[in-house]
């Protein structure tokens, strides 16, 4: 039996007490009764304000109050008796269209423009008798109906004109294969729509339990969700549902009385929560991107403040339709003519569990304020101030942290940095960075342990060199690893990750001889004679390493869980994963659902090289891939794509308008690297995903590269001017002044356009790069200074595992902009682009936090943001220069809950 017809045999006497039950420190629910003035059954309700409100009900009743309750009016749509009304859209005091349920010979929709004086009928389905009970309007003109069973299928009717017309879009099939009792589309329950193009089905289910049809086109085609609503309760419905948004929502079950949450539009379900009642759930009502969820149905009404997680009760009588009128105002109505105002009053200050007192809180907020102390509740800030301001929030059993003058900051987060891969070959590969590694000798005598412990024929694998730091000042050949290595293939990867080392075993297993052409975007280096010297830059590496087996999901679980720890151990609490693919994906969703993952991932598919590449990606991935609307996990986020325009400013492969150099003086050659896919493809990629709506993150180097990329988001964002994306400048290691200027216009005009860059290049690369890059270009690279003078904003990374990950070696790097070695001078690209600390510590908090989409919940020390902290042994705002370099972090607290402490930081 269909909720329909369920509601048919309800009784009819009146209820009007709605005893509270509310919990200690939670919101407060006051209800007042309202007289209806029927003792119909009452199953529509639609709130245009506090004011307006609209109820439908059994014999064709309709009310309508304009006094937020105090006053009814009646009147009944032509027909009564039989007559039911089972939803109602209301535009105004005046204006309304409501679904009558129907008969055997048809069901209608009416509409009023007089308050309900006259009523304008319409036939849905003069073709298909059936019993709709679903209605919901897009606008004022675009709206769905849905029915129960019909010649077996679920009919859906779409309208443009407001009801004039009504159009049959009806399943001919089952949209997924099932078995058991029931058919999974045969009734249609409930039905939400979202945005301008999304809706949602609930239906009666089998044996499985009920399921979520989901429609992103208007309601023209359908899918169904994969996970029960009904928890596998046989005959359950999905008998009402509520949206936030086009990703974020909420379905509530009969025959299995419990709340489950999707946010991913409806593909997946998550049980979240059961109401306070334990009969079916018939009313789902939610409010705003944070606002309250409110339940109604049979023995119950309740209310949630956190998603469904835990419920506040109001009522334990009989309630079939809520809605939210404001932030503050709801009702109900009841099936014997009840009607209930709800006054939701904000939530008492949260009780504090976790107090961090006497110390310096650089709060990065929009006046850099500094405060004396933090108070912690749950996973959220609710304090920022002094030690006694904090004291009134605490809970009698908080937890008292005395920070004996040290300096709190937000948790440190990265713009750049390859998470996932980085941690797994810290686990698995040879260690060749500086300074376990100074010279060709040291590389080549860890390479023969290496060999040692690994059966024949096997790889070997190893990263983090860098010619820049050996003493050799060259690179590795394959002639220094041939003599150590002869039968194990070799794969040394260069710190920058643009080239590669392997030995003759391994050119030999890709049959890269002295006749192999250069691949395209690619360098074979070769020695005088044109034998390959054993150096693979760019494409060419892939010769090799399409030979080497994946990583596995479970060693880069390892990896992941791994760098999770020691980020934490450097204050660090989040960062952006560029150029991941499924697995990784998949391998982060393993270790949060473990626990493991605490620090925020905003990951970026690899975009690919190519159109077919893209439009591949962006059926598969966009519409799961929209950080600009939440999917309330905000710790594992889909955040758009990453693709690459050139090459390396260490490799000389970056493309640039001027040749590089070699050794800081001496040209090299006419080359001026070069893009790394067509240009004009890379133009037609970033628009393709610019309308697909995924935010983009482009690698571009050179200063040619640079300009390339700022010209094409700024064409796509004149042909569709679409704000809010965030198309970021991975390095943006030395833009023109065309291009700073297009930045900067870009930022404030479409909020694009944001150099994601890593401060750290100056130092742990700067040896290489004071070589290269010769030295008009050395004084341009990353420009921070500049970037302040016009207002621009940018998000520092490490590129790990270019570099070190410590943010604080980026921190101090944009305030010193010091080489490792000195070998060109200590400050071969000058002071000029220098920044000051707190600029530079903008740069690895809120600033960072913008380019993850995490501004308003992260980033900063603000009340109502994440408790994402970390404790320092320094105050970055007060010490020498110097010694920002060297703060040790002795405390991070990640989600409200302490995630490291230092040895001997004296924290209890």
């Amino acid at each position: 039996m269909t909720l329909a017809r369920r509601i048919r045999l309800a009784s009819a006497s009146l209820v009007l007490a709605l005893p509270l039950a509310l919990a200690a420190q939670a919101p407060s629910v006051t209800a007042e009764k309202q007289s209806s003035g029927t003792t119909q059954l009452l199953i529509g309700l639609h709130a245009v304000n506090e004011q307006v409100v609209w109820a439908t009900g059994a014999g064709g009743t309709v009310l309508r109050t304009t006094d937020g309750g105090a006053h009814w009016q009646t009147s009944l749509i032509p027909g009564g008796g039989f007559l039911a009304v089972r939803d109602v859209h209301a535009l105004d005091s005046l204006t309304a269209w409501v679904l009558s349920i129907g008969n055997a010979d048809s069901s209608r929709i009416y509409q009023t423009r007089d308050g309900g004086k006259t009523w304008n009928a319409q036939f849905i389905n003069d073709d298909a008798p059936a019993f709709y009970d679903c209605l919901a309007f897009w606008d004022a003109k675009r709206a769905i109906a849905v029915s129960d069973a019909a010649h077996g299928h679920t009919p859906i009717r779409l309208t443009s004109d407001g009801g004039a017309r009504w159009e049959l879009q009806p399943f001919d099939k089952q949209p997924v294969a099932d078995s058991g009792e029931g058919s999974l589309a045969s009734s249609g329950t409930c039905v939400a729509v979202a945005g301008t193009r999304h809706a949602w089905i609930g239906t009666v289910g089998n044996a499985q339990g009920a399921r979520v049809l989901r429609s992103t086109d208007g309601g023209r085609t359908w899918a169904a969700s994969v996970t029960p609503i009904g928890g596998g309760a046989k005959g359950s419905s999905a008998a009402s549902i509520a949206f936030r948004d086009e990703r974020n929502g909420f379905a509530g079950g009969a025959k299995a009385p419990r709340v489950a949450r999707t946010t991913d539009g409806g593909v997946t379900w998550t049980a979240v929560g059961e109401p306070t009642f334990s009969a079916d759930i018939y009313g789902l009502a939610v409010r705003g991107a944070k606002g309250p969820l409110l339940a109604g149905g049979r023995n119950g009404l309740s209310v949630s403040w956190d998603n469904g997680e835990h419920w506040q009760a109001v009522d334990a009588g009989d309630w079939w339709s809520v809605t939210f009128a404001s932030d503050r105002v709801a009702f109900a109505v009841g099936p014997k003519g009840q009607i209930a105002r709800l006054t939701l009053s904000p939530a008492q200050q949260p009780s504090a569990t976790l107090l961090l007192l006497h110390g310096k809180v650089l709060t990065v907020d929009a006046n850099d304020r500094v405060a004396q102390a933090v108070a912690i509740a749950g996973t959220r800030i609710v304090g920022v101030g002094t030690d006694a301001e904090m004291e009134q929030l605490a809970a009698p059993n908080a937890r008292r942290v005395d920070l004996k003058g040290r300096t709190v900051t937000p948790g440190l987060l990265d713009a750049h940095v390859h998470f996932a891969q980085g941690g797994t070959d810290q686990l698995l590969f040879i260690p060749l960075g500086y300074p376990t590694v100074k010279s060709v000798a040291e590389a080549v005598a860890a390479v023969k342990a290496r060999v040692a412990t690994t059966p024949v024929g096997q790889w070997v694998q190893g990263t983090g060199w860098d010619e820049g730091k050996l003493v050799e000042k060259r690179y590795i050949t394959a002639k220094d690893l041939d003599a150590v290595s002869p039968n194990h293939p070799v794969y040394l990867e260069h710190t920058t990750g643009h080239y590669a080392v392997v030995n003759s075993a391994a050119l030999k297993r890709a049959g890269i001889t002295k006749d192999t052409k250069d691949p395209p975007a690619g360098t074979i280096d070769r020695a005088a004679d044109g034998a390959p010297t054993g150096v693979l830059k760019e494409s060419a590496q892939n010769l090799v390493r399409a030979l080497i087996p994946d990583l596995s999901g479970a060693d880069l679980e390892r990896g992941i869980a791994d760098l999770a720890k020691k980020f934490n151990a450097e204050g660090m609490t989040g960062g952006k994963d560029p150029g991941i693919d499924d697995v990784t994906w998949d391998a982060y969703q393993r270790v949060a659902r473990a626990g493991k993952l605490s620090v925020r991932i905003f990951a970026l598919w690899s975009g690919g090289r190519s159109v077919a590449e893209a439009k591949a990606l962006i059926a598969k991935r966009a519409s799961m891939t929209r950080p600009y609307e939440s999917t309330g996990d905000d710790n594992i986020i889909a955040g758009g794509v990453k693709l690459f325009m050139d090459g390396s400013g260490g490799a000389r492969t970056a493309w640039v308008y001027d040749p590089w150099y070699k050794n800081g003086t001496v040209l090299d050659g006419e080359n001026r690297g070069y893009p790394a896919m067509n240009p004009d493809t890379m133009r037609m990629v970033i628009r393709m995903y610019h309308d697909a709506g995924m935010h983009v993150s482009t690698h571009a180097i050179g200063d040619k590269a640079i300009d390339w990329i700022v010209d094409s988001y700024d064409a796509a964002l004149k042909a569709k001017p679409t704000n809010g994306l965030r198309h970021g400048i991975i390095h943006a290691n030395m833009p023109t002044d065309r291009a700073i200027d297009a930045i900067a216009r870009l930022q404030r005009d479409h909020d694009a356009g944001y150099p994601e860059p890593s401060a750290s290049f100056t130092w742990w690369i700067g040896d290489l790069y004071a070589g290269t890059f010769g030295p008009q270009r050395a004084a341009r690279l990353n420009p921070f200074h500049t970037f302040q003078s016009k207002g621009i904003i940018w998000a520092n990374g490490s590129d790990f595992f270019v570099t070190p990950f410590p943010a604080r070696y980026g921190l101090w790097s944009a305030v010193a902009r010091e080489t490792t070695l000195g070998t060109y001078g200590r400050t071969p690209f000058g002071t000029t682009e220098a920044v000051d600390v707190r600029t530079a510590l903008r740069a690895v908090t809120i600033w960072a936090a913008h380019q993850q989409f995490l501004e308003k919940k992260t980033g900063s020390i603000e009340v109502g943001k994440y408790a994402d902290l970390a404790v320092w042994d320094r105050n970055f705002y007060e010490v020498p220069t110097a010694q920002l370099k060297d703060a040790k972090c002795l405390m991070t607290v990640f989600n409200g809950k302490v995630v490291f402490i230092a040895e001997g930081a004296g924290f209890q």
